[in-house]
């Protein structure tokens, strides 16, 4: 009896090729690669290169099916493994963060999805504070927020904690901008600081961010460090009222 030989084209090998490592990397579902053969995030709500205008995010996310636990990653500082699609990300100072998320199922870890996002929130002119979350015994250091025209500023820092002690400020002696910085001092008690400033032979003020200097937080129990709304001022070189727009507080953590 003949054999009969049947002839297979390049093509029709390629072919086949092709669908027999769809099949692999699809995890077996027939190549359409709807299932992942490994844990992995697949959308996380804060986009790249978005700016956060708040320094709280109600950070979310979802994984695929092969997902079980995730682990948060930011700015270099990890997480332990949380079986949640959610958490809270609080106190983010101002400037540019960089948030991992990844997946894992038992042992087997997905690949990183990383984003890049900056914060900014405050919306000067303001008074910033970095960090915005301490511990313990903590160095802050306080900033005029996007000013312009500034010829001088009142700001009072306080705590609402009678534990907490804000004390060593030290004025920045490295002021950059025109004329000269003058700060003068007075802690009228352990948990309140008074700043008042001025900035002399500059006949433009002040203008964009300017670092005022340094101060200790010594917190005992979780509260806050705030700036005043009530008592804190700003006047522009014709000498009137600036409308502040933002005051930060700082986090007193455990």
């Amino acid at each position: 009896m003949k054999r009969k030989h049947i002839g297979i084209t390049a093509p029709a090998i390629a072919m086949l090729v092709l669908v027999f490592a769809g099949c692999i990397l699809g995890g077996g579902d027939g190549g359409d690669g709807k299932t992942d053969s490994v844990p992995k995030v697949t959308s996380v709500s804060v986009k790249k290169g978005s700016v956060q205008q708040s320094a709280d995010i109600d950070l979310t996310w979802t994984g695929n099916d092969r997902a079980e636990e995730y682990q948060i990653v930011l700015d270099g500082d990890e997480s332990a493994w949380i079986d949640t699609t959610s958490t809270a990300l609080t106190g983010l100072d101002e400037g540019l963060h960089v948030l991992i998320v990844r997946a894992r199922q038992d042992t087997l870890i997905g690949s990183d999805t990383t984003v890049q996002f900056e914060v900014d929130a405050i919306q000067g002119p303001g008074v910033l504070f970095s960090p915005r979350k301490v511990s313990g015994i903590s160095l802050v250091t306080v900033y005029l927020e996007d000013v312009q025209s500034l010829m001088s500023a009142h700001i009072e820092i306080a705590t609402d904690e009678d534990t907490t002690q804000l004390t060593n400020f030290e004025p920045n002696k490295t002021y950059a901008g025109d004329g000269s910085l003058l700060i003068l001092t007075d802690a009228i008690d352990r948990g309140h600081i008074v700043l008042d400033i001025a900035f002399t032979g500059a006949l433009n003020g002040a203008e964009g961010r300017v670092e005022l200097g340094t101060f200790l937080v010594r917190g005992v129990t979780e509260g806050f460090v705030v700036a005043d709304s009530l008592s804190t001022q700003f006047r522009n070189t014709d000498n009137e009222p600036i409308e502040i727009l933002g005051l930060d507080r700082i986090r007193i953590g455990q």
